[in-house]
């Protein structure tokens, strides 16, 4: 069963948690291209509850345009908050990164960077 990141009944309750979850990230990461999990949850909750995305941006740091896409992989990920307003954190947290998987096992690149 998926942990939730974020079930609140009350907007009030939700927003001041939203906005207390990134008072230590938005200033560092407003310049960065990835937002943290819990500025993902903050767009998120704070879009369900109706502000604008200035007032977002204000609370959270996150641009207008990574709030859009936020939103947008939430619902491809299955987020309806029209139905169920819960954010879980399937929606928010990234998959495993696609390439060409390591040849060699943790154990041996440590030993081998242990030997350098």
């Amino acid at each position: 069963m998926p942990r939730q990141a974020s079930a609140s009944a009350s907007p009030s309750a939700s927003a001041a948690a939203a906005t207390s979850a990134v008072t230590s990230a938005s200033a560092s990461a407003s310049k960065s291209f990835r937002y943290s999990i819990s500025q993902r949850v903050s767009v998120l909750v704070l879009h369900v509850e109706g502000l604008s995305w200035q007032a977002i941006e204000q609370k959270t740091g996150v641009k207008q345009t990574a709030q859009s896409y936020i939103r947008k992989k939430a619902k491809q990920r299955g987020f309806r908050p029209e139905i169920d307003p819960q954010v879980l954190d399937k929606y928010v947290i990234d998959s495993k990164p696609s390439g060409r998987p390591k040849e060699i096992s943790e154990d041996t690149e440590q030993q081998l960077l242990a030997n350098v």
